[in-house]
This record gives structure tokens, sequence and C-alpha cells, in this order.
């Protein structure tokens, strides 16, 4: 089962490239989908990716190299 849907992927990678000038990657395959930068987020991208996570009921899980997080239910 997807938690988000590519539009929703779209979006926040298109979102997060115009507020803060980082690239998202977003990976979709039978291991789950997950996102990835190539450099750890810092705070403030951090907090904004929980309350887009948040406006759509979903828990952030960040990686613990912090240059990747996923979506829970």
């Amino acid at each position: 089962m997807d938690i988000i849907d590519l539009e929703t992927a779209a979006q926040l990678k298109s979102l997060v490239k115009e507020t803060f000038s980082v690239q998202l990657h977003f990976h979709d395959g039978c291991g789950g989908q997950y996102f990835s930068m190539e450099k750890p987020a810092g705070r403030r991208l951090r907090e904004w990716v929980v309350t887009f996570g948040e406006e759509r009921r979903l828990k952030v899980i960040f990686l613990e190299d912090g240059c990747g997080f996923y979506f829970t239910l």
C-alpha cells in the first residue's frame, strides 16, 4: 500500500525545491516509499516536512543520517 500518491510526492518535491532550494528524490518500489537528499536536512526543513505530513495525517520518520525520510500512518 502506498502511503502517498505520486501527485503528492511531486507536490512535496516542488515545494521543497522552491522553499529550501533542496533537490528531493522520491523512491517508490517494492521496498516501500521514501525520500532522500544529498545533504542532511536542516531544522527548518525537518519541521516543514513534519507539518506537511501532519496536514495529511501522516507521521514522518527521518533516517539516522538525516538525508532521508519516509511517511507512515
